[in-house]
């Protein structure tokens, strides 16, 4: 498959603040929230971007469209670099790749309809030529994510939907510039369960639909697998493994991937009798002050010496990149 985008040895460094004679010496500090980042998105595939709170994935994941400007690194994007791009021509970017947020409840403006919601981007951008076309755009995106008869929500406000209409309406708004990537950032994490894997299988049709590729993040390992072609798995800023989502779930090599899958219910009780957890202690660094060597060795339960040391390099393991000196 085509790499649509590729990401190089992202950085996201946000100042911390110093105390007056540490700033007296010129002394600087980051909370380095993304630091080192790099993986590949083919086009059509579902990436997922796994992890526990804190790990930076939606932190990557606002580099990438720029919504937070990146510290150093590449985004390459069909052979051009996004982090270069001017400000002022982002707005070509802007209609190629769009995002999903977490909270319907929060990204809908309460004061606008959902035909203001869904039409504004075409005006913004001068999509459109007359209100009749501005109509029949509406009209499909709201028939594609299955909000029918378009006509009864065009005019309802986002308090008058669910919970499920609301991030239906999150989708089309994000489809309505026909983008080719999307970012979803956790975007079924705020429904109800009855909902989830409807809105899961709509994404995964419009997918086929519009040609789409997804950035999906999540910190639910069955959703991962249940979505995902691939996965990156984050630690504290770090990708500590990349590889395919089956491979990985079914044979870890990362400790911290065996921890999350270790803690993963499983139906079967059987197979859930047999499982054993594997326990951690203690909770992440700060990403101010980062421990010397590997950042999960402080409670990796299989640590060594080396890895309170050297900081291991993200490399080629068996078909996968791992970051960890026990591989």
């Amino acid at each position: 498959m085509e790499t649509l985008l590729k990401v190089e040895d992202l950085r996201v460094w946000f100042p911390a603040r110093v105390s007056f004679i540490e700033s007296l010496r010129g002394k600087k500090r980051y909370v380095k929230a993304v630091d080192g980042v790099s993986f590949e998105v083919k086009r059509g595939s579902v990436v997922c971007l796994v992890g526990e709170s804190g790990s930076g994935k939606t932190t990557t994941a606002r580099a990438i469209l720029r919504l937070v400007e990146p510290t150093g690194g590449k985004v390459i994007y069909e052979g051009k670099n996004i982090l270069e791009i001017p400000k002022k021509e982002l707005r070509k970017w802007r209609k190629e790749a769009q995002i999903i947020f977490q909270d319907p409840y929060e990204s809908l403006d309460p004061r606008m309809t959902v035909y203001d919601t869904l039409s504004e981007p075409l005006r913004v951008n001068k999509l459109i030529g007359s209100e009749e076309e501005e109509r029949e755009l509406v009209s499909k995106v709201l028939e594609d994510v299955r909000l029918v008869p378009p006509e009864e929500f065009m005019g309802r406000f986002p308090h008058e939907l669910s919970g499920g209409q609301r991030q239906r309406v999150a989708i089309a708004r994000a489809l309505i510039l026909n983008p080719k990537f999307i970012v979803a950032d956790e975007p079924v994490s705020m429904l109800d369960a009855s909902i989830r894997t409807q809105i899961l299988n709509l994404m995964m049709d419009l997918r086929d639909m519009y040609g789409l590729t997804y950035l999906y993040i999540t910190h639910d390992l069955a959703q991962a697998r249940y979505m995902g072609s691939d996965i990156v798995v984050m630690y504290l800023g770090k990708a500590v493994e990349v590889g395919s989502v089956e491979e990985v779930i079914r044979e870890p090599m990362h400790p911290y991937t065996k921890v999350l899958i270790s803690h993963v219910p499983v139906p079967d009780p059987k197979v859930a009798a047999t499982r054993k957890k594997i326990e951690i202690k203690g909770e992440p660094p700060s990403p101010i002050d980062l421990p010397p060597g590997c950042r999960f060795g402080p409670r990796c339960p299989f640590a060594k010496e080396i890895c309170f040391k050297e900081e291991p390099e993200l490399r080629w393991v068996n078909g996968r990149m791992v970051a960890c000196h026990l591989v």
